[in-house]
């Protein structure tokens, strides 16, 4: 079989596969592949829009044959086993683009306050102000379901469609916020100079990477 968009392809000493055995009903199983394996074709991507450290790739596995020992839990429990950690892992990456674009929403507010135009601060124009303070709202509305998921997932709760909702609205939340930090700088905002571009192409990435946030609606949607 063939994985394209593998993070850390170029780099990982080895990868959990999940995969069927043989023919045998029952779901899929999770095996500990080492990628020096005889078999293993990896193949580096062109350079991604953003999260470019994970440096992906494609990985193909020609008749890859491990030993019995790598297979991770019992045969066919593989999903059982990815499912909560699927969960826990969309709920603190919802954490994580909430804390980027809140950097970004701090850093641009300072900015507007100290940069003029047409005789007045930034912060005085309410083609600025006013999207600044909507992102302030939203950025702490997500993140309380951040908290409120996460503590939900701390008590042992079933939490999936919180988790799924949770990285679809920090997502969507962030890349209003990053967007608009990077306008608001201007034209050192579209530059490297500055940290908001990178931000905005790093979160970018949530709203494919790790389920699309077309899945978080469906997911979210299974546990009503």
């Amino acid at each position: 079989g063939t994985k394209s968009e593998a993070a850390f392809a170029a780099d990982a000493d080895a990868a959990i596969v999940y995969a069927r055995v043989g023919e045998a009903p029952g779901g899929i199983t999770a095996f500990l592949v080492p990628q020096d394996r005889p078999g293993v074709v990896r193949r580096i991507a062109p350079v991604d829009l953003g999260e470019r450290w994970q440096r992906r790739g494609t990985v193909e596995y020609r008749a890859v044959r491990v030993p019995v020992g790598y297979r991770l839990g019992e045969e066919g429990a593989g999903f059982a086993y990815v499912r909560p950690e699927l969960t826990r892992e969309r709920a603190l990456l919802a954490a994580i683009y909430l804390g980027v674009a809140r950097a970004s929403w701090d850093e641009t507010v300072a900015h507007v306050g100290t940069r003029s135009a047409f005789g007045r601060p930034l912060s005085d124009q309410e083609a600025v102000a006013f999207p600044l303070v909507e992102d302030g709202v939203r950025l702490e509305a997500a993140a309380l379901y951040v908290v409120r998921t996460l503590e939900r997932l701390g008590r042992g709760e079933d939490a999936e469609g919180d988790a799924a909702l949770a990285k679809w609205f920090s997502t969507d939340v962030a890349l209003t916020a990053l967007d608009h930090a990077v306008q608001f700088h201007g034209g050192r905002g579209y530059s490297s100079e500055l940290p908001h571009e990178r931000r905005w192409r790093d979160v970018r990435s949530g709203a494919i990477a790790h389920g699309p946030a077309e899945v978080m609606h469906l997911v979210a949607a299974r546990r009503l």
